[in-house]
């Protein structure tokens, strides 16, 4: 009995021991015998950051394995992180942007530094978009945006004379006046909320006289040119200007109420013979010297400029037989595509299924894209591309007028503001382009609906390269 005791304590001595000696082993024994790395990760200030592929890695266009594949990017392919989520990174390689798993990836670990901000003596509204997808404009600004709101403006009776996209005093005044007239907040500035009402026809028209801006020097010619023309302009303005140069021996040919490069080279012209400044674009000078034409403008005496065709007129990025695949991009709307949009606004919209294309204008950019047909022809052609008047979204390629191709879906169905009145479309159709799920999701079904559509039309381009 004695003898089994001793070896029972012997046995838990041993035991005691054993425990104290796997207690003393260091933690970073034990994870390398488990596999489990405890590398520290690269640290880095914010979103976006550049890295590197681990391992050859399927970049999908959604977060999830389902969905359509764009690329396969090779092993050790440098790549730059948007935004981490769960196990999917939204990134960007080359000219394509989608989703790898981050398992593929070498990750950095995001700190936000934070920054003390140099305080303003004067705060002033900021420049960057909105939620809405709209450039606040103001005192100062300039461009295309500030044209197309002054021509809204002018439409509603807010402003008077033409639209130099160039936002003083009077477009200021303009836009309280509307603010007032539609119980906005007042302050001059035309935001989201402004933008949205004015562009979408359903704001008042103004009930008293509207802010001048500097008057032409004839008035009459006013009463049937509305707004400075330049090439890319169409309708019933450009075919009564065209009717002058051709009258005054400018240009020959009919009138056809596109203003391409023909019609430009005809005014350019006519504003050397007159001592105007020769830039092609009939603004309120120009407009003013036509209409006096009868008494005092010098007309030419060399051979006329010819008014060219339809589908020689526009600077859209028209194109000439298939476009080619391997040339069309697929890219963010909100970070790639809006901006190419704002640069080049006249494109064409191919249809790769029936061949057919159509030239259109965009005026507005906010979750996608608003354009109108150029002409009643373009309008024939894209319905004859859709079958008729529908709401049905068809995957197309875009070309713009600097030669870049870009995926998008689009439909045929004529609705809402309507600036364009002699193209036999009753209002403006939308193109949209790539958006995140999560950015689909946030606007609605529609634009689901268009991003499948796009995923579509994505995986049937690159089955034709």
């Amino acid at each position: 009995m004695s003898q089994l005791k001793n070896r029972l304590r012997m046995l838990a001595a041993l035991l005691a021991a054993l425990t104290i000696l796997v207690c003393a082993v260091p933690a970073t024994v034990f994870a390398a015998s488990t596999g489990t790395s405890t590398e520290a990760l690269e640290t880095v200030s914010s979103y976006p950051y550049t890295t590197k592929t681990k391992v050859k890695v399927n970049l999908r266009s959604r977060r999830s394995t389902r969905s359509v594949l764009l690329k396969k990017i090779p092993a050790g392919a440098e790549i730059t992180v948007k935004a981490v989520k769960g196990s999917w990174a939204e990134i960007e390689y080359k000219k394509y942007s989608g989703y790898v798993m981050t398992e593929y990836i070498v990750l950095k670990e995001v700190k936000k530094v934070k920054v003390t901000a140099t305080p303003t003596p004067v705060p002033t509204l900021s420049p960057e978009e909105d939620a809405g997808g709209y450039k606040i404009l103001q005192k100062g600004s300039s461009g295309a945006e500030v044209t197309a709101l002054q021509e809204a403006l002018i439409e509603l009776g807010y402003l008077s004379g033409t639209a130099d996209g160039n936002y003083g005093k009077q477009t200021a005044a303009a836009v309280k006046a509307f603010q007032k007239a539609n119980g906005l907040t007042v302050d001059g500035a035309a935001g989201e909320e402004t933008q949205k009402l004015l562009y979408a026809g359903k704001g008042k028209k103004a009930e008293v006289k509207a802010t001048a801006t500097p008057k032409p020097t004839a008035a009459v010619y006013v009463q049937t040119v509305s707004g400075t023309l330049r090439q890319g302009s169409t309708g019933s303005d450009v075919k009564t200007l065209q009717q002058k140069l051709i009258q005054l021996g400018y240009l020959k040919g009919t009138a056809d109420g596109v203003f391409g490069k023909k019609t430009a080279a005809a005014l350019v012209s006519f504003q050397k013979n007159n001592q105007l400044k020769a830039d092609g674009i009939a603004g309120s000078k120009t407009l003013a010297k036509l209409d006096a034409s009868s008494t005092s403008v010098t007309a030419v005496t060399a051979a006329a400029t010819a008014t060219p065709t339809p589908a020689q007129a526009n600077n859209t990025g028209t194109i000439v037989g298939r476009p080619s695949a391997s040339k069309v991009i697929y890219a963010n709307w909100y970070t790639t595509v809006k901006a190419v949009c704002r640069q080049y606004p006249y494109a064409t919209v191919y249809d790769y299924s029936t061949g057919i294309s159509w030239q259109v204008h965009i005026f507005s950019l906010g979750a996608h894209a608003d354009f109108e047909p150029l002409t009643a022809n373009d309008t024939a052609k894209m319905l004859r591309a859709f079958g008729g008047n529908t709401w049905n979204p068809k995957p197309v390629w875009v070309i713009f007028a600097d030669g870049s191709v870009y995926m998008a879906s689009t439909h045929s169905n004529p609705h809402g503001t309507q600036h364009n009145k002699d193209n036999n479309f009753d209002g403006h159709a939308c193109i949209h382009f790539p958006r995140t799920q999560e950015q689909v999701e946030a606007i609605g079904p529609d634009a689901t609906g268009h991003q499948t559509m796009i995923d579509k039309g994505w995986a049937a381009t690159q089955a034709m390269k």
